[in-house]
């Protein structure tokens, strides 16, 4: 029990959320603009630079409600390590096309805020 714990955990602190995207957003598009911007600031870990992309998975979220306005756009991004995540939460308020991009880790300290956010 405290293994799958821990284990979920460990899954949790690779993940990170992405919201205001802009709607015509692919998957394709945002793992590119990731990969991108941690190799031009240096975000990418040091152990993992010849690995290939940062981003292990992205899935892509829209919903339209009064609350965040039509056809609003957010995704998950799942990366290699704990540390390229911690590093991407510094990319908060980064101008990707259009639109000023929310970005934050699923830690527990930060988890509330993006259920706010997301649900």
């Amino acid at each position: 029990m405290l293994q799958a714990a821990a284990e979920k955990a460990a899954k949790a602190a690779k993940r990170l959320y992405v919201g205001n995207l802009p709607f015509e957003t692919s998957q394709a598009e945002l793992t590119s603009f990731f990969d991108t911007i941690m190799a031009d600031t240096g975000a990418v870990a040091a152990d993992t630079e010849e690995q290939g992309s940062a981003v292990t998975s992205c899935t892509l979220y829209d919903r339209s409600s009064a609350a965040v306005g039509p056809k609003a756009k957010y995704a998950f991004l799942n990366l290699r390590s704990v540390e390229e995540t911690s590093n991407c939460v510094a990319f908060d308020g980064v101008y990707f096309k259009t639109n000023c991009l929310k970005v934050g880790c699923l830690c527990e300290s930060c988890l509330s805020v993006c259920l706010s956010v997301c649900v």
